[in-house]
């Protein structure tokens, strides 16, 4: 169901400060100097699973588009971080460790299908029992495969997993592509197959979305194979370790307000060339500030990770099952969805996560 704020000024007033001051109260100070870190790359995933969240219910659950407003514009950028994140996560893992392709897939694969199944058959069993909707049989049958041809937040079972379907499209082709030797040419060959099947107009009812968010996976795998050379990165070090003059100040400064800038003018109506470029750039300058940054921000690294069941899980309890917005003020609705979706998220994960362990032994 739609939403209908009645002080949107206030509503977003107060969340911005709740918002703030559990940042506030999470920052820790960090000695060293991450890079791309685990800690880092999870910061990362926290801020923009925020950032997907909070577009969700500002464009299409409200009717006000000005509810959340500016926290609801960095969703295109917080999919490209995703997608970027998933690109340089598993390149620097292949560059430490060979693995074959069978065993690659034995790894990675049950760690997407195993939550997301286990959220469609509560989806689907709640649909035909508690919403008395029925779906498909071939529908069914592909949402379970892990296709998505569509991203209709009325008829889907759950409109944003048309990104489950391009996530799980890369992970099959990584392991069939990568060479350790020459990386850039694996992300080459991943972005113009990517490439040549947008442009034949495959899937036509997603098209749109995916073309949006060609570049940032193998941008992944190209920035992997820059840091994963100890020399960069040494140098990169010296000049950021010291991080207490001017040069690092204003590297932050120019960093995040590059974001808000290309966040809030995104190329909105513009060509898709233009507006992933504009995205891509914000993203690599908020990944800029928070590997420069001195400081730890804890409320980002936990919902890092459970970003993902957060992600499969969020969307339809909101807008079909919504049991808060219904009953109480927007102001204290969200910001308590979003302790129950960490919540859920972390039951998710644990249990997801002794299943994987069972099937890859």
């Amino acid at each position: 169901m739609n939403i209908t704020i009645n002080n949107v000024f206030l509503s977003n007033l107060i969340i911005m400060s709740i918002l703030a001051i559990a940042i506030l109260l999470s920052i820790k100070k960090k000695d060293n100097f991450d890079m791309l870190s685990i800690s880092v790359t999870q910061e990362l995933k926290g801020l923009a699973i925020l950032g997907v969240i909070f577009c969700h219910i500002g464009y299409f659950l409200s009717t006000n588009h000005n509810f959340l407003f500016p926290l609801s514009i960095i969703s295109g950028i917080s999919v490209d971080l995703f997608l970027f994140l998933s690109g340089f996560g598993l390149t620097m893992s292949a560059l430490k460790k060979d693995i074959s392709i069978p065993k690659f897939y034995k790894k990675n694969l049950p760690k997407l299908y195993v939550p997301f199944w286990i959220i469609l058959v509560i989806l689907f069993s709640m649909s035909f029992f508690v919403a008395h909707i029925g779906y498909s049989f071939s529908y069914i049958i592909k949402s379970f495969a892990g296709i998505f041809t569509t991203a209709d937040i009325f008829k889907d079972i759950n409109s944003p997993l048309w990104y489950f379907t391009l996530i799980v499209f890369y992970y099959l082709l990584f392991p069939l592509f990568f060479s350790k030797k020459k990386p850039w040419i694996s992300a080459t060959i991943i972005f113009l197959i990517t490439f040549i099947i947008i442009k034949l107009n495959l899937i036509n009812g997603v098209n749109g979305l995916y073309s949006a968010h060609i570049v940032a996976f193998p941008l992944g795998i190209i920035i992997a194979s820059i840091l994963s050379n100890e020399k960069i990165t040494g140098n990169i070090k010296n000049i950021f370790s010291k991080r207490n003059g001017v040069f690092y100040f204003l590297t932050l400064l120019i960093s995040i307000s590059v974001f808000a800038l290309l966040a809030y003018f995104s190329g909105s109506g513009q060509g898709v060339f233009a507006k992933e470029s504009i995205s891509i750039i914000a993203m690599l300058s908020i990944i800029i500030f928070f590997i420069i940054k001195k400081f730890d921000i804890k409320i980002f690294y936990i919902l890092g990770l459970y970003s993902y069941e957060i992600y499969l899980l969020h969307w339809p309890i909101m807008y079909h099952y919504d049991f808060l917005y219904k009953y109480t003020p927007a102001w204290f609705a969200t910001p308590l969805y979003i302790i129950i979706f960490l919540g859920l998220g972390f039951l998710l994960k644990k249990f997801s996560d002794n299943i994987t362990k069972k099937l890859n032994k």
